[in-house]
């Protein structure tokens, strides 16, 4: 993959902080894991917002494909995304 630049680095989505976007790049474990996470939306290309985290810090709340799920944070570290700089839907309309 070519460096672009000004283009984020890939990084596991439990270090993404609530608020923001980012977009799923790969995603990595067991097969039985992957398999459960690609099921429930967790694929690359999609988008994932990160909502908020529970008030001790786990597990966290992401949408995926227009769905609410919640992620203990060290099942999200095997999820690589990639931090948008906005929501996707507004980029695509022109919006800041």
């Amino acid at each position: 993959m070519p460096n672009t630049p000004g283009a984020a680095e890939p990084r596991p989505l439990n270090e993404i902080p609530p608020g923001q976007w980012a977009e799923i790049v790969r995603v990595q474990g067991p097969p039985r894991w992957r398999r459960r996470l690609y099921a429930l939306g967790f694929v690359p290309g999609a988008t994932v917002y990160v909502e908020h985290a529970a008030p001790l810090g786990d597990p966290v709340q992401y949408r995926v494909r227009d769905t609410w799920l919640a992620l203990r944070r060290q099942t999200a570290r095997h999820i690589w995304v990639r931090p948008l700089a906005q929501d996707p839907a507004r980029a695509e309309h022109g919006s800041p």
